[in-house]
């Protein structure tokens, strides 16, 4: 459908212009333009003007020319996002209302578990790395075992930074001069972490501690 069909057919069914859109009852998010080759090619259909209801006659794949993308989010995608995204309800019957609030519930649970297992392998990524580094001769299996199961008691991926890390910037080479930027995630939360786990080892074995 060309840009100019769209704007038509939008002001026929809502010319107050005042009405939600929606894309499979996702909100748009916003809406852009590419290449037609862009994130794959442009499907196109081909219609018969003179067919009043299903007047696909046609279709065709194409990497020529622009695309307008409408790109919807829908909430469960939002909540991925953002965990704590405020979500209301009122305006649903009692029994739509329960089914929904379930859902969403059911989605942060989701993604806090898909945030802490993600974040559970950069943890015993980086302690491996840590205990490698600190002279450890202990079976690299036995303390990935033991990062995992300290990371799942002790670590959320929630906790928060202290002040001064999330300020935290490093050096880096930038068009050949050194520069100083701000920290990735990944380099903060590896801070924090230097700071609040204590790595020992015991009469041979690997001991953690949070402190």
């Amino acid at each position: 459908m060309k840009t100019k069909e769209l704007i038509r057919q939008l002001q026929k069914h809502d010319p107050t212009g005042e009405l939600e859109c929606c894309v499979g009852n996702a909100d748009i998010h916003f809406v852009c333009t590419q290449p037609a080759y862009w994130d794959g090619c442009l499907q196109v259909l081909k219609r018969n003007p003179n067919t009043q209801y299903y007047n696909i006659i046609g279709a065709k794949y194409t990497t020529k020319g622009t695309k307008v993308m409408i790109n919807p989010l829908s909430i469960s995608d939002a909540i991925f996002n953002d965990q704590d995204l405020p979500v209301e309800f009122d305006e649903l019957s009692e029994g739509n209302r329960e089914w929904y609030k379930q859902c969403v519930e059911k989605r942060r649970a989701e993604v806090e578990a898909i945030e802490n297992d993600i974040e559970g392998e950069y943890f015993t990524e980086y302690l491996v790395k840590r205990f490698v580094n600190e002279g450890g001769e202990l079976e690299l299996e036995d303390v990935k075992k033991l990062a995992r199961e300290f990371h799942d008691e002790y670590i959320d991926y929630r906790d928060p930074m202290p002040e001064d890390i999330v300020k935290m910037k490093v050096k880096q080479k930038i068009d050949g001069k050194d520069m100083e930027v701000w920290a990735s995630w990944h380099d903060r939360r590896c801070a924090q972490w230097d700071r609040e786990v204590v790595l020992e080892v015991v009469d041979g074995k690997l001991k953690l501690r949070k402190v």
